[in-house]
């Protein structure tokens, strides 16, 4: 899911509220169901999703690591490190 085809065009946007949401639907979670498991509302998650990498840091790493979003792509998104070779491949 990570590497598919819209995940690398968000990661390549820096678009990262949008991979947390793919994570969610993924995981077939609401709002309210990701909100409980990072400690917020469901209001919270929805302004996360929409703001991305505009929002509180720590909220969006704890939303990452409840989708499974891998640590490589989250700092690539985020611009903290460079684009994989897979990454790379993929695009």
């Amino acid at each position: 899911m990570w590497h598919s085809p819209k995940a690398r065009a968000l990661v390549a946007n820096h678009q990262l509220g949008a991979l947390i949401r793919i994570g969610r639907e993924g995981r077939g979670w609401r709002q309210a169901d990701l909100g409980v498991r990072i400690g917020c509302s469901a209001s919270t998650v929805s302004r996360l999703e929409q703001r991305g990498h505009h929002a509180d840091l720590r909220l969006l790493r704890k939303a990452a690591s409840e989708v499974g979003l891998p640590t490589d792509v989250l700092a690539e998104c985020l611009g903290l490190a460079r684009p994989t070779t897979t990454s790379l491949a993929l695009s």
